[in-house]
């Protein structure tokens, strides 16, 4: 039998064409109009967002199960994930169920394609869609090993440098969690700068390229510590920086702050307030250091030998709001309230007669007293605690300076301002 099929898809055709016509009429005559169906906020279009949408979901918890499965997998044979793995397996597991993925480490993350989509895995393991990695300097650690006289190190350390950018220096510290006798150390240091001490290291690498850096410290980078048997929260900062610092502070993982006591026996309060000022570290202006919990206040304290000023007063000539108005017009009015009075805290409250502020303070024993008279606070380092005293006491031989977060500038861009070449990572031992 003979079919036209010229005239039955021209019929196929038409009957569409009176469907599409028929089901628009209808909409009409429901009141919807044209303009409602189609352009950027019409049904159909929303219609397709959500179609979008929901695929993208689909998409991106699929690749979410995976890692998962991947994470169960390491943890059976007591191994950390780590993005190489993801990189190796992923690809295994989405492909047996008849997909295809392409993916590739950059840097400390990864990026791939599935299912038409771009995505991204973060360095903690975290994905995210139709984004693109910037290519910048990164450090990445990789698997930490540990050896058994308890030395930690990082054998498998990279550095990832897309625009070959030049590295002056490596500053490696430890940001929390040490106990006496904790060092970070190097096994080899021949031909080698390096200024050193037991918490941290400063190692001059500009006749270096990265690759060569980073194998130095794969080879000779070492922590020594002292609680083999457990080890809690100890955290490594490791920074790459174009810049040269002429001296190495030390970093407050509570704040993300670095902190230095000055020496300078007999200086005021007022004195050592401007000098805190007129101090910098990577472009970072200084503050006398305030102090917001026991962490930061246990910090500052294993800081200092002898006695050092801070930033607090209850002087009304120092107490301003943050539009820069004067809170008091009187010592009268202000002896008994104490404020921060330099720094991102400059102006708050943290402490009044009736102790009510519910602010942290470390007050020792009946102070603080005099009030009046000893209008600015100091950190009592036998006694380990908070003393107020009057701006001109002799028994001051220095005080602690807090670089970071001031006119919103925080410690995790200090070694960002004019660098070319910058990159921080922290590493849990």
């Amino acid at each position: 039998m003979y079919v036209d099929t010229n005239n039955l898809y021209k019929n196929k055709g038409i009957t569409l064409i009176a469907l599409v016509i028929t089901i628009i009429i209808l909409l009409i005559l429901a009141g919807i109009t044209i303009g409602a169906l189609t352009g950027d906020n019409g049904l159909f279009t929303k219609a397709k967002e959500a179609t979008n949408k929901y695929n993208e979901s689909q998409i991106k918890e699929e690749i979410e199960l995976a890692i998962v499965d991947i994470q169960f997998e390491e943890l059976d044979n007591n191994r950390s994930l780590n993005m190489m793995t993801i990189v190796n397996k992923l690809p295994q597991i989405i492909e047996n169920n008849g997909e295809d993925i392409t993916i590739q480490i950059v840097g400390d993350q990864a990026k791939g394609t599935y299912k038409g989509k771009n995505f991204i895995i973060t360095n903690k393991f975290e994905v995210i869609l139709n984004k693109e990695i910037e290519d910048k300097l990164t450090i990445i650690p990789n698997n930490i090993h540990k050896n058994e006289n308890g030395i930690y190190t990082l054998p498998n350390l990279s550095i990832y440098n897309p625009k070959k950018e030049e590295a002056k220096a490596v500053i490696i510290q430890f940001a929390s969690g040490i106990t006496q006798g904790d060092k970070i150390q190097l096994k080899d240091t021949t031909n080698i700068e390096v200024l050193d001490g037991d918490s941290f290291l400063y190692i001059k690498t500009e006749s270096l390229s990265t690759d060569e850096i980073a194998e130095y410290l794969r080879n000779n980078l070492e922590f020594n510590l002292q609680k083999t048997d457990k080890i809690d929260n100890i955290t490594v900062k490791i920074s790459l920086t174009d810049e040269d610092p002429d001296r190495i502070l030390k970093f407050c993982s509570a704040t993300n702050h670095y902190y230095e006591y000055v020496e300078q026996s007999g200086i005021t309060w007022v004195n050592a307030k401007k000098a805190a000022e007129q101090r910098t570290y990577f472009g970072q202006q200084g503050y006398l250091a305030t102090i917001t919990s026991k962490e930061e206040d246990d910090f500052t304290m294993s800081l200092i030998d002898e006695n050092g000023w801070v930033g607090g007063s209850c002087h009304y000539e120092y107490i301003f709001d943050k539009d820069g108005n004067r809170i008091y017009s009187s010592l009268n009015q202000s002896s008994s309230n104490w404020h921060w009075v330099t720094g991102p805290e400059s102006g708050e409250k943290f402490y009044d007669s009736s102790d009510t502020v519910n602010k942290y303070t470390n007050w020792l024993p009946n102070e603080p007293n005099n009030p009046g008279v000893e209008n600015f606070l100091h950190l009592h380092a036998k006694l380990n605690g908070w003393n107020n005293i009057a701006n001109n006491n002799p028994s001051i031989n220095g005080y602690i300076v807090e670089y970071g977060n001031i006119n919103g500038i925080g410690s995790e861009d200090m070694f960002s301002g004019n660098s070319k070449a910058s990159s921080q990572v922290f590493i849990e031992l």
